[in-house]
């Protein structure tokens, strides 16, 4: 009787802590994400401040700002990775006058794009773009087969 009494609460203790170990990491992962994200959104406004430093006060009209919106319809792709390395690579245009810049060349750099991720590679298909002080780009995200 005492002996079942024990193992109760040492097998309530257990699940317990292994419960609670499931939520606390469950919750340090969203918190690494959130702070990976809000990373890279620094990360672009500081590279948005140096251009517009340099363009300043030349009275042209220039690129601000790059937008990616995405489509995609699987749900458990992280799209994180997709953005921060499209604004990498669109990273150069910020501060340059929009109408020096070939809206063709800004589609061609993330149109059918490969991408490879721990869970399988990703096809990137540019379904619109908007050229003005904001760059607005709408890109498909597609699994490979």
């Amino acid at each position: 009787m005492l002996f079942g009494f024990y193992a109760g609460v040492v097998t309530g203790v257990l699940l317990g802590l292994t419960i609670m170990t499931t939520l606390v990491s469950y919750r340090l992962e969203n918190f690494h994400r959130m702070n990976a994200y809000l990373e890279s959104v620094i990360a672009e406004k500081n590279a948005q401040l140096e251009q517009l430093e340099k363009s300043l006060n030349k009275g042209k009209y220039i690129l601000k700002s790059v937008d990616v919106v995405f489509i995609c319809e699987d749900e458990e792709v992280d799209l994180l990775v997709f953005e921060t390395e499209l604004k990498k690579k669109y990273h150069a245009l910020l501060g340059k006058e929009v109408k020096t810049l070939d809206a063709e060349m800004i589609a061609e750099v993330a149109d059918k794009r490969i991408f490879r991720l721990d869970n399988g590679q990703y096809q990137l298909f540019v379904r619109k773009l908007i050229l003005a002080e904001n760059l607005k780009l709408w890109i498909e995200v597609r699994p490979l087969e």
